[in-house]
């Protein structure tokens, strides 16, 4: 028995991981459709891409306090070592 036959016979299924991540209907690796059609060939039919969102840079202020401490070491390091070098 091939999968082709497996396929073409109706029953329940259950989408444990979805690993289409740039589908709008995945979220965090599952599937939040109710129902989904597969074609013969084993792909989603019901896949649509999600819109690009712009992302937008960090700032200090989004940092969490061990990012910012951790930056605020490395720049004092640098500076030290640019002061060092004169």
């Amino acid at each position: 028995m091939s999968w082709q036959s497996i396929v073409k016979e109706k029953g329940d299924c259950v989408v444990e991981i979805c690993k289409a991540n740039t589908c709008r209907s995945n979220e965090n690796m599952h599937c939040i459709l109710d129902v989904i059609t597969i074609s013969p060939t084993g792909q989603c039919e019901m896949f649509e891409k999600k819109e690009q969102t712009q992302v937008r840079a960090k700032t200090r202020g989004d940092m969490s306090f061990i990012n910012r401490a951790t930056q605020m070491h490395r720049d004092e390091q640098a500076e030290r070592k640019l002061y060092s070098n004169r």
